[in-house]
């Protein structure tokens, strides 16, 4: 047999009434999935932060600094999307250069393609790479 315990339940109320408001005031951060990209929102307002997130640990990075009530200012909201779509436009031309490598028949244009894709890989590996390491 267990002895319970007896709450002051107005007390409890009360700081409970306290730490909600608090939640709320500053908001509450979730990570969710769109199809193959990620995406921060607020779970209250259900308003969202940044979209279109490659990888899901950029995306909870960015959440966890807003859960902190670090806010990314205007700046780097800017340059986080400059880089997300620089990740997917390299990601599809690499795409559109390997099928265009297993196509062509050329071999003059069979190089210049085989060079566009060696360079487009070397920058989808630079901005996949500022990705992770965004703060």
């Amino acid at each position: 047999m267990t002895k319970t315990t007896k709450y002051n339940k107005k007390k409890l109320v009360k700081s409970l009434d306290g730490i909600t408001s608090n939640v709320a005031k500053r908001g509450v951060f979730v990570v969710n999935r769109s199809g193959n990209t990620f995406f921060v929102q607020n779970y209250i307002s259900k308003m969202t932060v940044i979209n279109d997130i490659p990888m899901r640990e950029l995306a909870e990075k960015i959440c966890d600094a807003y859960n902190k009530g670090r806010t990314l200012s205007n700046e780097a909201i800017h340059k986080l999307r400059v880089l997300i779509k620089s990740y997917y436009k390299y990601k599809t031309d690499l795409v559109f250069y390997r099928n265009s490598l297993h196509t062509e028949k050329d071999s003059f244009k069979f190089e210049i393609l085989e060079a566009r894709f060696y360079l487009t890989r070397g920058k989808y590996t630079s901005t996949r790479q500022q990705l992770e390491e965004f703060h």
